[in-house]
């Protein structure tokens, strides 16, 4: 299951924007409205089976999930943060560190991917993907989208780019 992320956008005390690029409340509060059905279905037949253990197990982890990218105008910060909540892989580096944003395309099945169909004629699970390249070479994988949506990721990424006053290549 592919979990879109959105773009929100907040004004600071100080005049300065920062935006939030992450998986949508929407998400973890179904997570957790499904964690509660299934905890309620299980006190309410007294137990389960390794399987409803699992189902468990898994809408916890759901719930518990955070994707998130922060960019502040007025730290000129970028920060992400992904994985479980409390063990979460952060990163956080200045705007100044970041060479380019770019969409890469990935065409499913392709060894040769420096020659891709276009665009009408891309194969089912083709992917495209939006990258922050810092000055040092070093390469953050922000989101992958089916290429379908590539239209949505674009938006977001003009939106993330121009804040940071980079190039989106």
């Amino acid at each position: 299951m592919e979990i879109t992320l959105s773009l929100s956008f907040k004004k600071n005390a100080d005049g300065s924007a920062s935006i939030r690029y992450g998986i949508p409340l929407w998400y973890r509060i179904l997570s957790l409205v499904i964690l509660v059905i299934i905890v309620a279905s299980i006190i309410l037949v007294q137990g389960t089976n390794a399987l409803g253990l699992i189902i468990l197990a898994l809408s916890l982890l759901a719930a518990l999930y955070e994707e998130t990218w922060s960019i502040d105008e007025s730290t000129k910060t970028v920060r992400s943060k992904t994985g479980l909540l409390f063990l979460a892989k952060r990163s956080s580096f200045a705007f100044g560190d970041i060479a380019r944003m770019e969409l890469n395309d990935f065409a499913r099945g392709r060894v040769n991917q420096d020659e891709l169909p276009e665009s009408g004629k891309m194969p089912f699970g083709s992917q495209t993907r939006l990258i922050i390249t810092l000055k040092n070479e070093d390469r953050f994988l922000v989101n992958a989208v089916s290429f379908r949506k590539r239209s949505r990721l674009e938006k977001d990424a003009q939106e993330m780019a121009r804040l940071i006053g980079v190039a989106l290549t």
